[in-house]
């Protein structure tokens, strides 16, 4: 999957945790994505002195097999950086 540069629409993030659960091959598994884009902005002295932004989409997995569960988070959209989280 490319980098993205924006945040992801409905459709995209619908594709993303549809390719997760496919992945998992565990008996229950939840994905939660988060996909964002926060800035600031810092004034001194009535002047711009900072400003900045960024774009970033996290990934929270929870799988379980009977009474084995785990967690992980990521934001390595990759099929391996995925893979690798299932």
């Amino acid at each position: 999957m490319a980098i993205n540069k924006d945040i992801m629409a409905a459709s995209e993030l619908d594709v993303l945790s549809k390719k997760i659960v496919g992945f998992a091959k565990s008996e229950w598994c939840e994905v939660s994505i988060d996909s964002a884009h926060s800035a600031h902005l810092r004034y001194a002295a009535n002047m711009v002195t900072t400003s900045g932004s960024s774009v970033n989409t996290s990934v929270n997995i929870k799988c379980a097999n009977g009474k084995k569960s785990g967690s992980v988070s990521t934001n390595d959209l990759s099929d391996d950086g995925l893979i690798r989280a299932v």
